[in-house]
């Protein structure tokens, strides 16, 4: 449930100091995260604020939200997204149905790092999004930790993984 991960949050802000005081550093501070236009697609309103929150907490600002896939679709046709961040289970459209018609038509973010958020942790269900074309798949409830990772691999930014994990676990 997403109030499990009021904790999570609460603890980013320090895991981000920690991880900045151990002198790991990221290609983050090669980039500008407030240029980043980010979509968020989630039919629940608090798990959209949590979202939010987490991205605003790395210095993500520029983001725009939908309520369901047909609502993502809209936004996707009058904008160019860096990353496209959306639930499975909607109605009337559902994520997963989305990406399928995000990724089979021309446009400017047909090839937009897409993550997709889901409960369903079926292999099957991970592996039907993959080949929608998902480039990572986050399963509820998560840790802001591992939505921040995912968050960097799906933008192609790495830091050194040993590091981020002393980081995170001391």
């Amino acid at each position: 449930c997403w109030q499990c991960m009021r904790p999570s949050l609460i603890s980013l802000a320090g895991w981000l100091a920690r991880f900045h005081a151990r002198g790991v550093r990221t290609e983050l501070s090669t980039i500008s995260l407030r240029r980043l236009h980010f979509l968020v697609i989630d039919d629940n309103p608090p798990m959209r604020t949590i979202l939010r929150n987490i991205l605003n907490q790395i210095g993500i600002y520029d983001i725009d939200e939908a309520t369901d896939g047909q609502v993502g679709l809209r936004l996707l046709n009058a904008r160019r997204y860096d990353l496209i961040i959306s639930d499975w289970y909607m109605e009337p459209l559902s994520g997963l149905d989305m990406l399928k018609k995000l990724r089979s038509v021309e446009g400017s973010n047909v090839t937009t790092p897409f993550l997709m958020v889901s409960a369903q942790c079926q292999t099957e269900d991970i592996i039907a999004a993959c080949r929608a074309g998902a480039n990572n798949y986050i399963i509820k409830p998560f840790s802001a930790e591992v939505f921040c990772a995912k968050v960097l691999q799906a933008l192609g930014l790495r830091c050194q993984t040993d590091l981020l994990n002393q980081t995170c676990n001391s």
